[in-house]
């Protein structure tokens, strides 16, 4: 045992935070005076738009880091990539399930996701690793895509930060 490997006040490591929510009838909320109960509900509106603007930026990213993996693949370069199946079956199953994981309505990253599907719909494995000319036309597609998803990562909202007064 070597006591000097351990931190001497371990409570600075750990912290839990809790909320009470009162779920009551609209016009009923005397158990709060009513600034307390106005500031506590614009604290969670606020949470609840943190939490929905990190979901649609994790399921942009998400969907930019697919794209980008695909597009380094499809790249003709000196010396030739690996292309496999799972990397394209990977994007395919991102955009059937789309519909089930966009729960904030994501409408500009559902316009990127049908422009995907536009592409690649119809687009074989087979197709990609021998034909040349094809390979390159479906690149430069998912090029522009990966720079429409880029910039719709670019534009998304930052956290609000606020300082207790």
């Amino acid at each position: 045992f070597n006591e000097t490997a351990y931190p001497s006040d371990i409570s600075r490591k750990f912290n839990f935070q809790w909320r009470f929510l009162a779920i009551e009838t609209p016009g009923k909320s005397s158990l709060l005076p009513p600034e307390l109960y106005e500031r506590e509900k614009q604290k969670f509106q606020d949470m609840m738009e943190v939490t929905r603007n990190m979901a649609i930026s994790a399921l942009r990213e998400e969907f930019a880091g697919i794209v980008h993996h695909l597009l380094e693949r499809l790249r003709s370069d000196d010396k030739p990539k690996v292309f496999k199946n799972n990397m394209f079956n990977r994007l395919k199953e991102f955009l059937g399930d789309f519909g089930s994981r966009n729960i904030f309505h994501d409408a500009q990253l559902a316009l990127l996701v049908e422009e995907a599907n536009n592409i690649i719909g119809g687009v074989s494995i087979e197709g990609l690793k021998n034909d040349h000319a094809f390979r390159e036309q479906i690149s430069q597609e998912m090029n522009h895509l990966k720079d429409s998803i880029d910039s719709a990562i670019e534009d998304m909202p930052v956290r609000k930060i606020r300082l207790a007064v």
